[in-house]
């Protein structure tokens, strides 16, 4: 799910979330969190540790990608795989029903 229209608002909080952080400016998170990036000898370290809110795959589009994936060592997709071995398939749909 998508919680922004655009990816380019994702990147731009990324940014934005960098350079507080290397500023030790960091007033647009709660309690001036880094979200997964620290200050550590004047250098920025980690990485963005949070639910990413914009993906290019998401919805339909994820679980399509995933059922047909064709398995390497058979060269069946995923989708084929999982009837030819009567594996039932469940999903918790979580943030999906929101949208």
């Amino acid at each position: 799910m998508n919680y922004l229209e655009y990816e380019s608002e994702w990147q731009s909080l990324n940014d934005k979330l960098r350079t507080a952080v290397t500023n030790q400016s960091n007033d647009i998170t709660f309690n001036d969190n880094g979200l997964g990036y620290r200050l550590e000898d004047g250098k920025l370290r980690g990485k963005l540790n949070t639910y990413p809110f914009f993906n290019k795959i998401n919805k339909d589009t994820f679980l399509r990608e995933v059922l047909d994936f064709n398995d390497f060592d058979s060269g069946l997709p995923v989708s084929t795989l999982l009837r030819n071995h009567d594996f039932e398939l469940r999903i918790e749909p979580g943030r999906s029903l929101l949208d």
